[in-house]
């Protein structure tokens, strides 16, 4: 191989301090470590019998590495529990998504039934008018009908507010509902909904 498609093996000037002091680390470590040879005398000046060195190796490993299992089973046990978190965190805000939606349809439900009210007793009065004064089956049977009409759209009109109220009465519906502007509770037609 040519001289100019050798790599080159130099190193750069401003990378020299960060290799001595990588080198300074490693030779500090390696300083702090004892030979088994060296670990032998030590236990012979402390009066250890060589027998009990090898286990207390053995011994000393086998903890070490039961650290180790149960830091890696508390850090699996704490990712556990992040991803749960995260998971009811992101159904809670599913639900609550949902309930939103649902507390604006239930307040639309309560306005066409209120409009659906006022309707039939707008033809009710125009019914009254044209039949009050005439007497007769017709006239009464008329009459009649308009006021069934009114009671059977008041009902619905109260169930729609029922409905409205229960999903507004607590969490989240009711922070749904201050959110978008719409009212706390829709009277009752027996409450005065100013028809």
């Amino acid at each position: 191989m040519s001289p100019a498609l050798r790599p080159r093996r130099d190193i750069d000037y401003e990378d020299v301090d960060d290799i001595i002091g990588v080198a300074a680390e490693l030779q500090a470590v390696d300083s702090e470590r004892l030979s088994v040879e060296e670990l032998h005398e030590v236990a012979r000046d402390l009066d250890i019998p060589e027998q009990y060195v090898g286990p207390a190796i053995a011994e000393l490993r086998r903890r070490r590495t039961a650290a180790l299992a149960a830091g890696a089973a508390r850090r699996r046990r704490r990712q556990l529990w992040t991803w749960g978190t995260l998971t009811a965190v992101a159904l809670v805000g599913l639900f609550a998504f949902v309930d939103c939606g649902a507390v604006a349809d239930a307040h639309h439900a309560v306005l066409q039934q209120r409009a659906q009210v006022v309707n039939v007793m707008d033809r009710q009065r125009a019914t009254r008018a044209t039949f009050d004064a005439a007497a007769g089956e017709q006239a009464a049977a008329e009459l009649a009908g308009a006021e069934n009409r009114v009671r059977i759209a008041r009902r619905d009109y109260d169930a729609a507010a029922t409905a409205y109220n229960q999903r507004v009465d607590g969490f989240p519906g009711a922070l749904w509902a201050t959110l978008r502007g719409l009212p706390p509770q829709v009277p009752l037609s027996n409450e005065g909904g100013g028809w």
